[in-house]
């Protein structure tokens, strides 16, 4: 499915009418900017996109609405319980083959962070779904020890300043965002 794919060492920013001339003239609450999962028929949300945004180090958001991102397998795809087959009795380790494409996956239906340490700030997540971390994922140890610090991937964190999560969804947990679990495999900054 299709994805904002940020780019490392690039920032965006959200907010413009059109007509400014300088970044410091923007005003994200009035000119709202949208970044929407919806790209098909809008009465379904299975063919929305499993993630509104992929993460990248050293990339600043700013300034956006992150909305309508649904990483949920079909029922096809799923067990008796709304987990994704496959994951059920298996160690979900980015090893594995099977599990880390599913993990991948159906998991951040706002943003999805793989071994990144994307910098959000002024965002609204909201009504994204998924199976694990509705609005937000950051997937970044290879294993599902998360307290194995040796087996961290990036030296980036994942920081979050001014954000709002709202009517998020995830099946197995990490609904809304940060508070509780934000499915972060580490420490994470976390400036609300």
């Amino acid at each position: 499915m299709k994805s904002f794919c940020l780019v490392p060492g690039i920032s965006i920013y959200g907010g413009f009418i059109g007509n400014e001339l300088l970044r410091s003239q923007r005003n994200w609450t009035k000119n709202l900017t949208v970044l929407s999962g919806e790209i098909g028929d809008p009465q379904l949300l299975s063919d929305n996109s499993y993630h509104v945004v992929t993460g990248a180090d050293d990339t600043l958001i700013d300034g956006f609405i992150i909305r309508d991102g649904y990483a949920v397998p079909d029922e096809k795809e799923t067990d008796s319980s709304d987990i994704p087959a496959g994951v059920q009795g298996k160690k979900a380790d980015m090893e594995n083959p099977d599990t880390a494409t599913i993990t991948q996956s159906y998991s951040g239906g706002g943003l999805l962070n793989l071994y990144a340490g994307t910098f959000v700030r002024n965002c609204s997540f909201q009504g994204n779904y998924a199976v694990r971390g509705g609005a937000v994922c950051n997937l970044a140890t290879r294993y599902e020890d998360h307290n194995e610090v040796s087996n961290t991937i990036g030296s980036r964190t994942p920081v979050f300043e001014s954000c709002i999560f709202e009517d998020n969804h995830a099946i197995i947990d990490g609904e809304a965002g940060p508070l509780p679990y934000l499915m972060a495999r580490y420490p994470l900054k976390t400036q609300l």
